[in-house]
Protein backbone atom coordinates (compact mmCIF):
# COMPACT_ATOMS: atom_id res chain seq x y z
CA UNK A 1 0.00 0.00 0.00
CA UNK A 2 1.55 3.52 -1.06
CA UNK A 3 0.52 6.96 0.42
CA UNK A 4 -0.24 10.11 -1.36
CA UNK A 5 -1.05 13.86 -0.13
CA UNK A 6 -2.59 15.32 -3.07
CA UNK A 7 -1.78 18.78 -3.45
CA UNK A 8 -4.00 21.90 -4.45
CA UNK A 9 -3.28 24.90 -6.00
CA UNK A 10 -4.70 27.11 -3.84
CA UNK A 11 -3.32 25.29 -0.63
CA UNK A 12 0.18 25.65 -2.50
CA UNK A 13 -0.19 29.44 -2.58
CA UNK A 14 -1.23 30.17 0.38
CA UNK A 15 1.15 27.76 2.06
CA UNK A 16 3.93 29.74 -0.31
CA UNK A 17 2.30 33.07 0.44
CA UNK A 18 2.54 32.50 4.58
CA UNK A 19 6.27 30.89 4.05
CA UNK A 20 7.55 30.99 0.83
CA UNK A 21 9.44 27.80 -0.31
CA UNK A 22 11.33 26.78 3.08
CA UNK A 23 7.55 26.29 4.42
CA UNK A 24 6.37 24.41 1.13
CA UNK A 25 10.08 22.29 1.80
CA UNK A 26 8.85 21.91 5.80
CA UNK A 27 5.80 20.53 4.60
CA UNK A 28 7.25 18.04 2.09
CA UNK A 29 9.82 16.78 4.36
CA UNK A 30 7.13 16.58 6.97
CA UNK A 31 5.00 14.26 4.54
CA UNK A 32 7.52 12.09 3.33
CA UNK A 33 7.95 11.41 7.56
CA UNK A 34 4.42 10.19 7.73
CA UNK A 35 5.15 8.09 4.53
CA UNK A 36 3.73 10.43 2.00
CA UNK A 37 4.53 10.43 -1.18
CA UNK A 38 3.67 14.13 -3.06
CA UNK A 39 1.08 13.80 -6.07
CA UNK A 40 -0.08 16.40 -8.24
CA UNK A 41 -3.09 16.11 -11.07
CA UNK A 42 -2.34 17.68 -15.04
CA UNK A 43 -5.12 20.16 -14.04
CA UNK A 44 -4.09 21.43 -11.24
CA UNK A 45 -0.71 21.73 -12.50
CA UNK A 46 -2.37 23.81 -15.25
CA UNK A 47 -3.84 26.18 -12.70
CA UNK A 48 -0.63 26.91 -11.20
CA UNK A 49 1.01 27.65 -14.93
CA UNK A 50 -1.34 29.81 -15.45
CA UNK A 51 -1.40 31.53 -12.19
CA UNK A 52 0.27 34.57 -10.74
CA UNK A 53 3.03 32.36 -9.05
CA UNK A 54 3.30 30.24 -11.80
CA UNK A 55 8.09 30.52 -11.45
CA UNK A 56 7.67 30.19 -7.52
CA UNK A 57 5.56 27.03 -7.52
CA UNK A 58 6.12 25.60 -10.66
CA UNK A 59 9.91 25.88 -9.67
CA UNK A 60 8.86 24.28 -5.99
CA UNK A 61 7.31 21.19 -8.17
CA UNK A 62 10.24 20.69 -10.78
CA UNK A 63 12.10 20.66 -7.64
CA UNK A 64 10.38 17.93 -6.18
CA UNK A 65 9.94 15.90 -9.53
CA UNK A 66 6.52 16.95 -10.44
CA UNK A 67 7.33 19.24 -13.84
CA UNK A 68 3.97 17.53 -14.56
CA UNK A 69 0.88 16.14 -13.28
CA UNK A 70 -0.90 12.76 -13.21
CA UNK A 71 -3.27 12.77 -16.94
CA UNK A 72 -6.80 12.76 -15.44
CA UNK A 73 -9.98 12.68 -17.70
CA UNK A 74 -11.11 15.91 -15.85
CA UNK A 75 -8.51 17.56 -18.26
CA UNK A 76 -10.41 16.35 -21.43
CA UNK A 77 -13.70 16.95 -20.54
CA UNK A 78 -12.34 20.67 -19.85
CA UNK A 79 -10.75 20.57 -22.83
CA UNK A 80 -13.44 19.79 -24.88
CA UNK A 81 -16.10 22.12 -22.79
CA UNK A 82 -17.72 19.28 -21.23
CA UNK A 83 -17.11 20.79 -17.77
CA UNK A 84 -16.70 23.88 -17.14
CA UNK A 85 -12.56 25.21 -15.63
CA UNK A 86 -14.40 26.37 -12.23
CA UNK A 87 -13.06 23.88 -9.70
CA UNK A 88 -11.72 21.57 -12.32
CA UNK A 89 -8.65 21.09 -10.02
CA UNK A 90 -10.31 19.49 -7.44
CA UNK A 91 -12.25 17.43 -9.46
CA UNK A 92 -9.01 16.17 -10.61
CA UNK A 93 -7.98 15.28 -7.45
CA UNK A 94 -11.11 13.56 -6.73
CA UNK A 95 -10.71 11.49 -9.64
CA UNK A 96 -7.43 10.30 -8.76
CA UNK A 97 -8.31 9.74 -5.20
CA UNK A 98 -10.72 7.29 -6.17
CA UNK A 99 -8.79 5.70 -8.21
CA UNK A 100 -5.76 5.48 -5.36
CA UNK A 101 -8.40 4.44 -3.18
CA UNK A 102 -9.40 1.93 -4.90
CA UNK A 103 -6.64 0.23 -5.39
CA UNK A 104 -5.88 0.27 -1.58
CA UNK A 105 -3.60 3.11 -1.28
CA UNK A 106 -4.00 6.10 1.25
CA UNK A 107 -4.48 9.30 0.03
CA UNK A 108 -4.73 12.43 1.60
CA UNK A 109 -5.25 15.81 0.18
CA UNK A 110 -3.83 19.11 1.07
CA UNK A 111 -6.93 21.65 0.37
CA UNK A 112 -8.40 24.48 1.90
CA UNK A 113 -11.18 25.70 -0.56
CA UNK A 114 -14.77 24.61 0.59
CA UNK A 115 -15.13 22.50 -2.89
CA UNK A 116 -13.94 19.50 -0.20
CA UNK A 117 -16.15 20.39 2.71
CA UNK A 118 -19.31 19.36 0.30
CA UNK A 119 -19.73 15.26 0.20
CA UNK A 120 -21.18 15.76 -2.90
CA UNK A 121 -18.48 16.52 -4.42
CA UNK A 122 -16.63 13.67 -2.76
CA UNK A 123 -19.40 10.87 -4.51
CA UNK A 124 -17.47 7.44 -4.99
CA UNK A 125 -14.82 8.45 -1.89
CA UNK A 126 -15.43 6.30 1.30
CA UNK A 127 -17.55 8.15 4.07
CA UNK A 128 -16.53 10.70 5.67
CA UNK A 129 -13.47 11.77 4.08
CA UNK A 130 -14.10 14.83 3.78
CA UNK A 131 -13.71 15.09 7.56
CA UNK A 132 -10.81 12.29 7.79
CA UNK A 133 -9.07 12.78 3.75
CA UNK A 134 -8.65 16.03 3.92
CA UNK A 135 -6.34 18.68 5.62
CA UNK A 136 -6.09 22.34 5.63
CA UNK A 137 -3.17 24.28 5.79
CA UNK A 138 -3.92 25.21 9.13
CA UNK A 139 -4.66 21.59 10.30
CA UNK A 140 -1.58 20.18 8.68
CA UNK A 141 0.68 23.29 10.30
CA UNK A 142 -1.13 22.28 13.59
CA UNK A 143 -0.32 18.55 13.55
CA UNK A 144 3.28 19.62 12.03
CA UNK A 145 3.75 20.88 15.28
CA UNK A 146 2.40 18.70 17.31
CA UNK A 147 4.76 16.24 15.94
CA UNK A 148 7.36 17.72 16.96
CA UNK A 149 8.47 18.63 12.97
CA UNK A 150 8.72 22.54 14.05
CA UNK A 151 9.20 24.19 17.43
CA UNK A 152 6.64 26.26 19.17
CA UNK A 153 9.05 29.66 18.14
CA UNK A 154 8.89 28.53 14.76
CA UNK A 155 5.27 27.09 15.25
CA UNK A 156 4.03 30.74 16.34
CA UNK A 157 6.36 32.53 13.55
CA UNK A 158 4.39 30.46 10.68
CA UNK A 159 1.12 30.83 12.10
CA UNK A 160 1.98 34.84 12.22
CA UNK A 161 3.27 35.24 8.69
CA UNK A 162 -0.66 34.49 7.44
Amino acid sequence: MSSYLYLDHNSLAYAYQGGGTALLDRIAVYAAQQGYELRISDVVRGEIEAGPLRKELGGWLQSKGLSSGLPTQTLLQVITGEIPSKSAGDVSIVELAKSDIAAGNRVTVWADDEFFTRSQNLRGLPNGFNSTGVQGTSTLINQMAADGAMTPGEYVTTVESF
